[in-house]
Formats: C-alpha cells, structure tokens, sequence
C-alpha cells in the first residue's frame, strides 16, 4: 500500500475517534447550551471530523506526535486544529442556531458576548484535552513511517563502471549452490535449515538455498548493506523502500515487489536508523 494512502486511512481513523468524543462531550453538557439538539451536535461532529483530517494527515506525515509531550511538535495538533476549525465552527452555529457570526462575540449593545465566549472557551479547553488524550494514548502504536531517501541503484567503481557484486554461495547439500548479485538480492528468509532467497532483475526471482542464515551472513559480510531485520530475515537495505514501524515491531517495503519483510523489535530502532541516516547524506 502506498504510504500516503496510509497516512489518510490513519488520518481519517483518528479523525474519526475525534468526532465521536466530541459528540459526547456535547452531548453529556449540550444541557447548558441553549436549542441544542441531537442533531445539531452530530453537524458539530461530522465538522470536527471534516476539518481534524488534513490536521492528523499532516502530524502523522510530518511525525508530530514524536518525542516527549511537552514539545512544541505535540502542541502543533491542537493548535492547528482550532485555527482549521473556529470559522467553519462559527459559520456552522450562526446556521444552526438562526444568529449571525457576529452575535457569536457581541450582543445587540455591542458589548462581548461573554456567555457565549465562555461557553466556546470551555468547548475549545475541551477539544484540546481529547487530542492530547488522542495524542498521549496513541503515540505508542503510531506508525512511523520512515522512507529510504537514496533511489535504488547500481553500485559503481571509480571509472563508472558497475562493481562486480556476484557471490557464489554453496550450499550444504549436494549441488546446492547459487550466484547471487547482491544489488539485486531483496531479502533471505530462513525456514529451519533453508533458505529463501528473493531477488530482483527483469522480475521476482526465488530460490530455495540449503544454508543457514548464519552462514549465509558471514558470506556477504563484505556487504554492509546486508542487515539483518529479523531473527529469520535478511534484508538489503539499498532495496528498500520504506520502512513502516510500531513500538514494538515494523513492516520493510519495496518500490518494485509486492512483498513485506518483518522486522522485530531487537532491529526495528537499528533499521529506522540506518534509513533515517542516509537523509542526512
């Protein structure tokens, strides 16, 4: 799955929690509010819902919940969220409730409409306490999602020409053996006293190698793109594409296969690592 599409299916989903808390908490205290009704808290909800969704696509893409709460990344969600929603807010309460947006700050004699500020400023108080709560609860369990920003290419010698990047690997078993090139090698998986490897050329290829992963490891030792990502995976970092991370476990992509390969949570900081790295190169 592309990785915006997952920013907006996490965006639409938080979004979601969002509008459904705000539709209690109006309607637990929508009492004190004169002419609500059901429905008119349900058009706030469905409008929190349409206008927090570009706010948690850009906190997920730009990882704004990253870090301790007390930065000022954390505070970016709520604040950008109340300057998104507050004149869609007024507009929608002078429809619902037969008043014009001005009569949202001043009464008839012009003085403040302090009641009516108040009561806002109790509801803003809230939304802000339920993000943070969003915020704090989810951060945990946020995907990050960091992207290999070096394209996927042919490593080269100094006059230009491609290396010779060809391993021979023999194999435990009688004529169990395979030339491997490593700039196409996408990942080795270990099945108790096999391996799968997959790699990329004009297509997918897989074959199945006698060898443990151990032993396939010290054979590419020379190779630092060679990672291992999981007790049973070995991957070419050069090859991937993005990596999609939990606190406790990740997903490795691929720009041309379809596939996923594991990482665990003894990788997962090593991994994102090394992809966050080659940003700053």
């Amino acid at each position: 799955m592309d990785r915006n599409r997952k920013y907006w299916l996490l965006a639409i989903k938080n979004a979601a929690v969002f509008a459904v808390l705000c539709l209690l908490v109006l309607m637990l205290f929508g009492d004190s509010i004169n002419e609500m009704t059901p429905w008119i808290a349900l058009g706030y909800a469905a409008l929190a819902f349409a206008c927090n969704v570009p706010v948690f696509y850009l906190a997920f893409r730009y990882h704004w919940t990253e870090g301790s709460p007390l930065t000022f990344k954390w505070l970016l969600i709520p604040l950008v969220s109340f300057a998104i929603i507050i004149i869609p807010a007024v507009l929608y309460s002078s429809v619902a409730f037969g008043y014009s947006p001005s009569a949202f700050f001043f009464q008839e004699d012009g003085s403040l409409n302090t009641v009516q500020l108040l009561m806002s400023l109790k509801i803003t108080l809230a939304g802000i306490l339920i993000i943070s709560v969003i915020q704090f609860m989810g951060a945990s369990n946020e995907r990050e999602i960091v992207v290999n920003s070096l394209p996927r290419n042919v490593s080269k010698d100094k006059t230009g020409q491609p290396k010779n990047k060809k391993v021979s690997l023999q194999g435990n078993a009688k004529n169990s053996s395979l030339e491997l090139n490593i700039d196409q090698l996408l990942y080795v998986e270990a099945d108790a006293n096999y391996l799968n490897v997959v790699s990329l050329g004009t297509e997918v290829q897989s074959n199945t190698l006698r060898l443990t992963l151990k032993q396939f490891e010290e054979a590419v030792g020379n190779y630092p793109e060679i990672v291992r990502c999981h007790r049973a995976y070995l991957v070419n970092i050069n090859n991937v594409s993005y990596l999609e991370g939990f606190s406790s476990k990740g997903e490795l992509h691929f720009s041309d296969f379809q596939g996923t390969v594991p990482v665990s949570k003894t990788y997962l900081e090593n991994i994102s690592n090394l992809l966050k790295s080659r940003a700053d190169t």
